[in-house]
């Protein structure tokens, strides 16, 4: 064990370990011309011969606290960011909404003969959009009923059930928004129908 003795401002330690007086002289506690002893010894030595006399064991001490400090630094950077890592995780599990991305094939336009929207609908469910963006349903005689977007599911289950074949044709109006088609072919996949067919225009073969 040390004492050390604060020459100007006339302080004593006693019974302090050597980290213990290094320690107060990088907090300024103890200067370079302060006095030190061990325990027992009548000679006193100043802080600046102590530190060349004790370089080595000084140095080594230093290494290791510097190792001691650089450990426990790691410890209280990874341990937060580890919680915030698991923390971050759990949000996107809660939050993420996995979408089935849903497609419509669109056929090219047809020359020559093909069915009319008419014909389609004696045997198929006909949804008609204006160019308003109403959304009307063909019948078998060609005539139209109007339905809402939010009743146009069960409407199309029901129609569907009793069609000689169970598809959708989608005949959109070049005016109609886009919007209301991706209504339509939606209220389709939800009444669980995925034969969803698109209206294209016919053009008669050229010579």
């Amino acid at each position: 064990m040390w004492e050390a003795y604060a020459v100007k401002r006339g302080i004593r330690y006693v019974q302090v370990a050597l980290s213990q007086i290094l320690e107060l002289v990088e907090a300024g506690e103890l200067g370079r011309h302060d006095l030190v002893r061990r325990v027992g010894q009548t000679r006193w030595m100043t802080v600046e011969e102590l530190q060349r006399r004790y370089a080595g064991t000084i140095r080594e001490r230093g290494i290791a606290r510097l190792r001691r400090g650089s450990e426990d630094a790691a410890d209280l950077e990874m341990t937060p960011m580890i919680d915030m890592t698991f923390l971050l995780l759990i949000f996107f599990m809660l939050t993420a909404s996995f979408h089935i991305q849903k497609s419509l094939d669109i056929p090219a336009e047809q020359k020559g003969q093909a069915p009319t929207v008419a014909q389609l609908a004696r045997d198929a469910v006909v949804v008609r959009i204006t160019a308003d963006d109403r959304v009307l349903l063909v019948g078998p005689d060609g005539g139209t009923q109007e339905v809402e977007l939010e009743d146009l599911a069960d409407t199309l289950r029901e129609r569907v059930s009793r069609a000689r074949r169970p598809f959708v044709v989608v005949d959109a109006h070049d005016r109609a928004r886009h919007e209301t088609f991706v209504q339509v072919v939606d209220a389709a996949y939800r009444a669980g129908i995925e034969d969803v067919r698109l209206a294209v225009p016919v053009t008669s073969p050229t010579r």
